[in-house]
């Protein structure tokens, strides 16, 4: 007989086989990655991703830059006096510091230089993302061809594909996977380990970009209505508190940022982008309908149908069509649901 706390050999035998299965889920979505990054693997030094030389480059720079200024000069990485001299450039008032990509990563960065940290943590966001999504979706359901199915749609989907050739932050999607993964388990069984995850996770899903802090609560809210049971309800300060620890938490990452972010906004001159810009790149209902322009068969027909003129300028905004696939399994899931 184990004595407390010790676990039984089958159930070290069921976590062990949980580990294997893990960390082949991880190999398959990394073997993906490979394949359709070829060939930058082998030019992981020399080659930066992205179709042509635009934001990829910048961020380049910003990954540069403050490893360079920690480093090298010792001094603060938020501000380069070099870049609009004799003003110098605000990487705070810009939203150029990605703390939990440019920060985070800055020892990686010295190690092995800008080019290749910038396309490892770009190939690393397609495989946590999926993998993130995989966790998701087998907490969720159950089922692990499932899970691993809904990993490759998420994973790999045209949003992640129109942001990876330049937008390191955007494309930086696999921390509200595992925000949401442990946001489940929090309304299921609420205690501090999950909490305090959910918090972590959030608050480097907020770090990556501020659109993000913005819009991952708005969504969590609508999961939280739709996932929340009257039978539930008896967890209700069980979950209430810990939903207040989490939020704690997450706020202990993101203050030391948002407030000065916050400040240096509010200070000086700031020209701000007027609503009509705002909603001229933000996304339509459409766009989850309309198929990205780089689809192999019908990608030029979209491109001269539904993407010409000005609702051309800016497809990585709008390319957000998740696939005939999957959005028809989806409709099938949704009209006959599988219980776990």
């Amino acid at each position: 007989m184990p004595g407390p706390g010790q676990a039984t050999i089958e159930e070290q035998v069921a976590k062990q086989s949980t580990v294997w299965e893990k960390l082949l889920v991880l190999l398959f979505y990394s073997l993906i990655t490979v394949a359709i990054s070829y060939p930058i693997i082998p030019h992981l030094r020399d080659h930066v991703i992205g179709a042509y030389a635009e934001d990829n480059l910048h961020f380049v720079w910003e990954l540069w830059y403050p490893a360079h200024a920690l480093f090298d000069l010792h001094k603060s990485p938020f501000f380069d006096p070099d870049v609009y001299y004799p003003y110098g450039f605000s990487l705070i008032k810009n939203q150029d510091l990605s703390p939990a990509t440019v920060l985070l990563f800055a020892p990686l960065t010295r190690f092995i230089g800008e080019v290749a940290t910038f396309n490892l943590l770009i190939l690393a966001s397609f495989v946590l993302t999926a993998f993130g999504a995989y966790l998701l979706a087998f907490e969720l359901w159950g089922s692990r061809a499932g899970a691993l199915l809904a990993g490759l749609i998420i994973g790999f989907c045209s949003y992640r594909f129109a942001h990876a050739g330049g937008h390191l932050s955007i494309a930086s999607t696999q921390w509200i996977l595992f925000f949401f993964l442990y946001l489940e388990r929090l309304l299921r069984k609420p205690r501090a380990r999950s909490a305090i995850l959910a918090g972590t996770f959030f608050a480097l899903s907020a770090l990556v970009t501020w659109y993000y802090f913005f819009m991952v609560p708005l969504v969590a809210l609508f999961y939280i209505g739709f996932r929340i049971r009257w039978r539930d309800l008896r967890h209700f300060r069980e979950i209430l508190k810990w939903g207040v620890v989490s939020i704690a938490v997450s706020l202990v990452f993101i203050l030391p940022f948002l407030i000065p972010y916050y400040l240096a906004t509010h200070e000086g001159i700031l020209e701000y982008r007027g609503p009509g810009e705002s909603q001229a790149f933000a996304a339509a209902m459409a766009d989850f309908l309309i198929p990205p322009t780089p689809h192999p068969l019908w990608g030029a027909w979209v491109a001269g149908h539904w993407r010409k003129g000005a609702n051309g300028l800016w497809l990585s905004e709008w390319q957000l069509y998740l696939g005939l696939t999957s959005m028809t399994m989806a409709c099938i899931g949704i009209f006959h649901p599988r219980r776990k």
